[in-house]
């Protein structure tokens, strides 16, 4: 029970107290109860607006704040994408994700290309499970570093992970 840390010293908000207590649920009972299949719920509906609408989307916030899921997001970036901007977006990102990768390969310093796709692997995971997988700063952060490191992967210049030779 995590009421008692609510509000002490800004511990938990009553989102945060839902959210660890259905887990918690979740582990006693060893499967997931009719309170804890929102998440599937907000797929099925932001799948739906997808559905209605593939080509040009519904516009930009419409999967954020999702009428008919009480203005919940749809907790999965890749479906905001083609729900809101449509097909032809959704395309136009996974390129630049397969440009990425496809960059990620010339940086010939394994340690540094290690790394870029830990950062690639933990913002694509990240945006399975968020509705801001663009907004995000965090996330940002990661695509920030991952493009970073892929362009300069193409200058003469040797990258490395501050090894000296």
């Amino acid at each position: 029970n995590f009421s008692g840390r609510v509000g002490e010293s800004g511990d938990w908000d009553r989102t945060q107290e839902q959210r660890i207590s259905s887990m918690m649920n979740i582990v006693r009972s060893g499967g997931v109860s009719s309170d804890e299949t929102e998440r599937v719920d907000l797929l099925r509906i932001a799948g739906s607006m997808v559905a209605e609408s593939p080509i040009v989307g519904h516009g930009l916030g419409a999967l954020h704040k999702m009428p008919k899921a009480k203005g919940l997001g749809a907790h999965n970036s890749y479906l905001v994408i083609q729900g809101e901007a449509g097909i032809f977006a959704a395309i136009l990102f996974a390129l630049f994700l397969l440009d990425i990768l496809r960059r990620t390969f010339r940086v010939s310093d394994l340690p540094l290309r290690r790394l870029v796709f830990s950062y690639m692997f933990v913002f694509l995971s990240m945006m399975f499970f968020t509705h801001n997988g663009l907004t995000n700063r965090n996330h940002n952060y990661y695509l920030g570093v991952m493009l970073a490191v892929v362009s300069l992967a193409g200058t003469r210049k040797k990258l490395s992970l501050g090894r000296s030779e």
